[in-house]
């Protein structure tokens, strides 16, 4: 076993470490399972083993909407490794355990007893809205992918009403001058502008079941807050996806990207998602481009 163990560890061992241990998402545990005759001590396996790494989890909330309270989303992950063995994910499962002890109702919630969890903050530089409100935005997020632009969307149409309300009440103010002054300040004056348009795809498996923030970005498609454009991968007789519906409405994209200046951002799985979101990009860009500009 020990012989074994050396095998694995050495450069001469590299495939059947990637088998055995990375394809199996074999832990610890597993290997000293496999290798009872291992049994090196406590306090030898504490100085050894990493620490765990942080998981990065994305607000989706706008501090302008909630601002004593972070939301996150989060997908519980459970797979079957190479070798049949079932696998979960051991954050998702953490945070689900807890979630379990709490009242659904958000009144209770003061009620209970707090639960700690350990955060820290990873501030992004690039991901980030841009500086001019006024500027529009395409926002491509299935899945979790979509939980920062819950906040993103939450910002905006928070400093749209903001702006709605200054206008109106500006517009009780009397104009013109008095005794030779003018009645409204040249700082006192509303700006005219504008929240930039906002255009978010989402996609799931099944709208019944994992269509996150539904309630919340229906209300506010419905308000003409934004533009909400869907795909649920399992709810017809083909599989649709966000990249999909993009080149579907290929002409609409080129003009917001081309003619409006729109931001486009794309948040979700960098592996396979992002890759095909981009691919459609450039496809819709080079059939309609010409016609958008």
């Amino acid at each position: 076993e020990a012989d074994a163990l050396y095998l694995l560890s050495s450069i001469r061992g590299k495939d059947l470490f990637q088998g055995r241990v990375e394809r199996a998402a074999a832990t610890v545990v597993d290997l000293m399972e496999a290798h009872p005759s291992c049994k090196p001590p406590l306090e030898i396996m504490l100085q050894v083993l990493p620490a765990l790494s942080p998981r990065y989890y994305s607000i989706a909330s706008s501090p302008f909407v909630q601002p004593s309270r972070v939301r996150v989303a989060f997908t519980v992950v459970d797979w079957t490794a190479e070798g049949g063995k079932a696998k979960r994910g051991l954050c998702t499962h953490w945070l689900k355990s807890l979630c379990q002890t709490l009242s659904q109702d958000p009144d209770e919630l003061l009620d209970q007893p707090p639960v700690r969890v350990p955060v820290c903050l990873n501030p992004t530089k690039d991901f980030k809205l841009p500086q001019d409100p006024g500027t529009p935005i395409v926002m491509v997020g299935p899945g979790t992918g979509v939980a920062p632009f819950v906040g993103f969307i939450q910002h905006r149409v928070t400093i749209a009403e903001e702006l709605e309300e200054e206008k109106k009440a500006m517009s009780h103010r009397c104009d013109g001058t008095w005794r030779g002054m003018p009645l409204v300040l040249e700082d006192e004056r509303v700006e005219e502008r504008d929240v930039g348009s906002m255009w978010l795809f989402f996609g799931c498996r099944a709208e019944e079941q994992d269509f996150l923030y539904r309630s919340e970005l229906k209300a506010l498609a419905d308000r003409q807050a934004m533009t909400l454009t869907t795909a649920f991968s399992r709810s017809g007789p083909s599989k649709v996806y966000v990249q999909d519906r993009m080149k579907q409405r290929g002409g609409e994209v080129a003009k917001w990207l081309l003619q409006d200046k729109a931001i486009f951002y794309v948040c979700g799985d960098g592996a396979r998602m992002a890759k095909d979101v981009r691919k459609a990009v450039a496809e819709l860009l080079n059939e309609h481009g010409g016609a958008a500009l």
